[in-house]
């Protein structure tokens, strides 16, 4: 027969039949202190323990500093100890922890000046005292179950890291200003960097973590441009009235003024290919130059080539699209399927092309959102790419060209001033910013670390870079 056991605010514990009374205690004890709820007091406490300990150390460091060989560690060392002790005294007057013996109190004490001694030495002072600092301050200015814009859900969800003001309001802000909020812009530009080549990369075919250079791109075109072999084995190809129309219409409208200016240049292009037929085989090739040359064109700065370069796209697809009709009207319907997912492969990967800093291997996000801009059509993770990057231009830069991206020293400053403000109505803000001496570098880490980014951005999955779909 098993033995029952009822624990206040847990409910009935069964134990197998012949269960060892001390056995059953155990675990009665275990489960009441388990789930005994936290007192106002207690939180309070444990809130407040990091300033103790951060204000003990650093006041001895302070006053240690007078003496020139070893004071600062000696002093942060006695000052941390005289706060965790002063914690701990807090604790045992109110019940929470029982009293210490002499000896135990030495042995805590000898511990807690080693430990405080260590920190200074190493700069770990601020470490220990920042995580739960900035957990309090973050739950209480961040709830959890905030709402986010639809841009910060899809940022999360690709596991691209934002700034605490950009996807947890206004409270946010404050946390920033603690960590420096350019500084933090740059080291999440560097971070979402990563993350938007391997979203790149597996747009267009190819694993998570691959260097994009000029050979792993003609590896990702290989398969591609073999189907584009096939299709040049059509032989001769007559254009119907759907691909004079595409030409004709090729280039961009002055708009409803200025109805007589137009670009020479697509003037020749529209003229150049407008013929009642073709090879197949130089149609291949034509598409090829055109493709090479609209690329170059829209990345040149004056804006009459960006129009030719879209006018150059434009007849390229009008190419395209006769041979596709060509094949289909020969009986050959799998080569029009595979030759469509051909071009849309191989769409993909110039605009990866035309987006790629070649010399770092980094695909930059505002050049995919400046191409979309140009008519370039995007979808897929490159679309998102550039969603991101408008909605977060200063966390979806090129890395490569965001400058005072090295770390700092790790005490960077003091945030003393704000405590002031921010003290009478939110009284943890204030203590957080008036703590004293914060290490801003590692705040930044913290504030861009996976554990908070969902903290601030709750039911958001990331998901997961692996093969060719997330």
């Amino acid at each position: 027969m098993a033995v029952h056991a009822q624990v206040e605010g847990v409910g009935t514990l069964e134990f197998p039949d012949g269960t060892d009374p001390s056995v059953i205690q155990k675990t009665v004890k275990e489960q009441i202190v388990k789930n005994k709820p936290i007192s106002t007091g207690e939180k309070i406490l444990n809130v407040a323990e990091p300033f103790v300990e951060a204000f003990g150390a650093a006041g001895g460091a302070v006053l240690g500093s007078a003496e020139p060989v070893g004071g600062t560690i000696a002093g942060a060392a006695l000052g941390y100890a005289g706060g965790r002790q002063l914690m701990r005294s807090a604790r045992q007057a109110l019940g929470y922890e029982k009293p210490q013996t002499a000896p135990q109190v030495f042995a805590e004490q000898a511990k807690d000046v080693v430990t405080g001694a260590g920190m200074e030495a190493g700069g770990a002072v601020a470490g220990r005292i920042l995580g739960p600092i900035v957990k309090a301050v973050g739950e209480k200015v961040i709830p959890k179950g905030m709402p986010l814009t639809d841009a910060a859900k899809l940022a999360r969800s690709k596991d691209y890291v934002l700034k605490p003001s950009e996807a947890g309001g206004a409270g946010g802000k404050i946390l920033e200003g603690v960590a420096g909020s350019p500084k933090l812009s740059i080291e999440a530009t560097v971070k979402n960097q990563a993350k938007t080549n391997d979203w790149a990369a597996l747009e267009i075919g190819l694993p998570k973590g691959t260097k994009l250079t000029p050979r792993t791109i003609t590896k990702a075109k290989a398969p591609h441009n073999a189907v584009y072999q096939e299709v040049g084995n059509l032989g001769n190809v007559t254009t119907d009235e759907k691909y004079v129309a595409d030409i004709s219409s090729i280039g961009r409208t002055p708009g409803k003024s200025f109805s007589k200016v137009s670009n020479p240049d697509i003037e020749t292009l529209r003229s150049q290919y407008m013929e009642k037929g073709f090879d197949a085989k130089d149609a291949v090739l034509q598409i090829k130059i055109l493709r090479r040359n609209a690329s170059k064109n829209l990345k040149n700065q004056d804006p009459a080539k960006n129009e030719l370069g879209y006018a150059q796209k434009q007849v390229s697809d009008a190419i395209e699209s006769q041979l596709e009709r060509h094949a289909e009207s020969i009986g050959k319907p799998d080569l029009v399927q595979r030759f469509r997912d051909a071009r849309k492969s191989l769409a993909k990967i110039n605009t990866v092309e035309d987006a790629l800093n070649r010399a770092t291997g980094d695909v930059s996000a505002p050049k995919l959102s400046s191409l979309r801009k140009k008519g370039v059509p995007l979808s897929g993770h490159l679309q998102d790419i550039a969603d991101i990057h408008d909605a977060f231009p200063s966390e979806m830069r090129e890395a490569s060209k965001v400058r005072n991206k090295t770390p700092v020293t790790v005490l960077e400053g003091i945030a003393g001033g704000a405590g002031g403000a921010f003290g009478i109505e939110h009284p943890l803000i204030g203590g957080l910013a008036a703590s004293g001496v914060i290490a801003r570098p590692l705040a930044r880490k913290y504030l861009l670390s996976e554990a908070y980014q969902k903290s601030i951005s709750p039911g958001s999955k990331a998901l997961t870079l692996k093969g060719t779909e997330p």
